[in-house]
């Protein structure tokens, strides 16, 4: 992907000393990220769509599945056919149900100070993780293992002249 209007490129790497440019999705000009889990593609901060989704049985020719639109998505983690989205401009997440690709509905969704910029989930699916791209920004630890109870557990902020990009788990 890139945010370049040029769409989203599939690239061969069965060699990867020789790696081949097999298709270009052309759905969507752009794209901030892209997320891979269990066979299909997740397209965010792209046009038209929030979340684009694509089925990889055929990785060669990604075929759209289904789409999101609530606000821009900045960024994605996916796990269990969940979505933790990332509304950068509303430091908003999103919780997102995927088992049914071609309509995904939200669980539930929260706002707090700061910019939600990435997050991540932990594997047992009790816990994100959220970092705010800004100046002395930081880094929250969620308990989404209610989702009508979800509390933030703990918080730190970095050195005031530095920011939290991306983080995993």
């Amino acid at each position: 992907g890139t945010e370049a209007n040029d769409g989203i490129k599939v690239v061969s790497v069965d060699d990867p000393d020789n790696p081949v440019l097999v298709n270009t999705i052309t759905d969507v000009d752009n794209s901030h990220n892209i997320h891979i889990d269990d066979g299909y593609l997740y397209i965010v901060g792209s046009d038209e769509y929030d979340i684009w989704i694509y089925d990889l049985t055929f990785p060669e020719t990604p075929n759209l599945v289904g789409t999101w639109i609530g606000e821009y998505i900045h960024d994605i983690d996916v796990k269990n056919d969940i979505a933790y989205a990332m509304g950068i401009y509303t430091s908003t997440v999103y919780i997102i149900d995927l088992s049914d690709k071609s309509n995904p509905q939200t669980f539930v969704s929260w706002s707090y100070p700061g910019m939600a910029h990435d997050g991540a989930v932990s594997e047992d699916g009790n816990y994100l993780v959220t970092a705010d791209e800004t100046t002395g920004g930081n880094l929250k630890v969620w308990d989404i293992q209610s989702y009508s109870n979800i509390n933030m557990l703990d918080e730190f902020t970095v050195n005031p002249a530095h920011s939290v990009h991306n983080v995993y788990i």
